[in-house]
């Protein structure tokens, strides 16, 4: 209980004091615009004192004890290079024991100069910081001059001793202003753990090569160093709790790498969002909607694409899962919106042109299609306020050749396309059901829908022209001579009738009942007579009958000669 409350007492003591030299500093300040001569202390041995080293963890810092608008510090490594580091009220002159490209800096002793720098305006603030950095000494000494600094200015020195990142300070140097020994070891560099809420009134930078002065502007966060990234580390142990880890990576950290921003899944290590430097204004932009423009801030639907060329959509099969790798463009521009085939030499199997009518193309819930209507009443529907028509084109220099299948009035029609078209059919409106009719087998009904034959005509038959059947012995077999008893016996059955067609109540004809035909001359529908089978019946009777004619005429010939015979005896 002593040691802590020895301690706690030692740590509101460093609080106050910095609290007061703070204070101090911040009166001081409103003074700084005047020409002012600046009190300095002297330690024992004549030595000018403008701040006490203060060891901290990481590094040493040097806490002002005189008014002031700005150091110069400038430390001397063991290896002979170079730390300096200008820092501007309220900042500290501080050095740390990382070097932020190197990494913990070398062991050995080091020597330093603090230089307290006079009051500056901005401007000339500028013009210092700028001659600083050239080296150029005929420069410094011309900007001194004109501002009639002290020379020399009043500085600063001392030295310490860098042994595995811990600083010891040497005799040689000033005096603690937290009266520790100053040879004594420091404790081990240490992180920070601060067990409550931190509440910054003012900016943050995070980083290697944060430096005092830094100009933030409207920045509340810096990250300042040459390899940034923000790691996010779910430490869930829970089960089934989420612990993904995520990371913010800025740019490659290899030499000739990319300049990005990038959002890595680091349980997986895939950037899963990657930006490059130089991407143009609004590459993609989110609304109060939730609409995404790309190309634009002010996207009109969920999704906005906007170019000054061909915007469009590439959807790459790149053959990773095994299948054949294929690019399609979906794409638009004045002239069409169409899907190209990137893979097969930039084919177009699909383009609309600007100002097409409403549904052009149109697909029903149930799979019908409508051209030029948004209610298809069949699988394809094609409505137009003129003569719609299909047409099938043959290209190219072999038999070109186009048909086109119209409705013309109507008419349907199938036209032949020539100079002087032809229409080999032609269907009125109005034609009944089975006007014409081919069956699965290859039938053919007119008028009917049940053709019984390869040709079967239900109604008159009108030919302008030959009938011709075919009765070549090619298309025969088994060929032999009617026997004229069979032809005459089917003679006999011939029962002759008149009658009316049903179809026709009004005209009489005159034939045969197919029901009532000898075997002979039946069909095979039983429906139906066959009239070259009739005349082939009644061509036997008649060549039999002229055999018959042609002895009695004989015969008569003969009893004529006798009774000539006779009369003349």
């Amino acid at each position: 209980m002593k040691k802590r409350g020895l301690k706690a007492a030692w740590v509101l003591l460093d609080v106050t004091a910095n609290f007061l030299i703070v204070f101090c500093c911040i009166i001081g300040m409103t003074h700084l615009s005047q020409a002012v001569e600046i009190p300095l202390q002297q330690d024992g041995k004549d030595n000018t004192i403008l701040a006490h080293e203060i060891l901290q963890s990481g590094g040493l810092l040097w806490r002002p004890v005189v008014e002031y608008s700005g150091f110069l510090l400038t430390v001397t490594t063991p290896h002979d290079s170079t730390f300096q580091q200008e820092s501007a009220y309220p900042d500290l002159p501080y050095f740390p024991i990382v070097d932020s490209l190197t990494g913990t800096r070398p062991n050995g002793r080091y020597g330093y100069e603090l230089v307290l720098l006079p009051p500056l305006t901005p401007t000339a603030e500028r013009e210092f910081t700028s001659i600083r950095r050239s080296g150029d000494r005929e420069a410094m000494a011309a900007f001194r001059n004109a501002l009639d600094w002290p020379d020399p200015l009043p500085s600063q020195s001392g030295k310490f001793t860098l042994t595995d990142g811990v600083i010891a300070l040497s005799e040689e140097g000033t005096v603690n202003s937290d009266d520790r020994d100053a040879n004594a070891a420091f404790v081990p560099p240490a992180d920070q753990v601060i067990s409550d809420d931190l509440i910054i009134n003012g900016s943050l930078c995070v980083g290697n090569d944060c430096y005092n002065g830094l100009a933030f502007g409207f920045d509340t966060i810096v990250l300042m160093e040459n390899n940034l990234r923000i790691f996010f580390d779910d430490t869930s142990s829970i089960q089934n709790y989420p612990r993904n880890d995520w990371r913010i990576i800025i740019n490659d950290s290899t030499d000739g790498g990319d300049n990005y921003f990038a959002l890595q899944d680091a349980t997986e290590v895939t950037n899963i969002l990657t930006i490059e430097a130089g991407a143009p204004n609004h590459s993609l932009y989110v609304d109060s909607h939730g609409d995404v423009g790309v190309g634009t801030s002010s996207p009109y639907y969920e999704l906005h694409i906007k170019d000054g060329d061909s915007p469009a959509i590439r959807l790459d099969q790149d053959g990773s899962y095994g299948w054949t790798p294929q690019k399609w463009d979906l794409c638009g521009n004045e002239s069409n919106f169409f899907i190209r085939d990137a893979t097969h030499a930039s084919k177009l199997p699909f383009r609309i042109l600007p100002n097409a009518p409403t549904d052009s193309l149109f697909i029903k819930e149930d799979g019908k299609i409508g051209l030029g209507t948004g209610s298809p009443l069949a699988t394809l529907h094609l409505q137009t306020y003129s003569d719609p028509a299909f047409r099938l084109e043959k290209a190219g220099a072999e038999n070109p050749h186009t048909w086109e299948m119209a409705l013309e009035e109507t008419h349907l029609l199938i036209r032949e396309v020539l100079d002087t078209p032809k229409v080999p059919v032609k269907i009125k409106a109005g034609a009944p059901t089975g006007s014409l009719e081919i069956t699965e087998n290859g039938n053919i009904g007119l008028g009917t829908d049940l053709p019984q034959e390869k040709l079967h005509v239900e109604g008159n038959t009108y030919i302008s022209g030959s009938l011709e059947l075919g009765s070549s012995r090619q298309l025969k077999e088994k060929i032999q001579p009617l026997p004229s008893d069979l032809a005459l016996a089917a003679i006999d059955r011939l029962k002759p009738v008149l009658y009316h067609y049903k179809r026709e109540p009004r005209t009489a004809q005159a034939g045969f009942i197919a029901e009532d035909m000898p075997d002979l001359l039946k069909s095979k529908s039983g429906e139906t007579v066959k009239p070259m089978d009739i005349i082939a019946v009644l061509t036997r009777v008649v060549q039999r009958q002229q055999q018959t004619i042609a002895r009695l005429e004989q015969r008569m010939a003969i009893l004529e000669s006798s009774i000539q015979q006779e009369s003349a005896d």
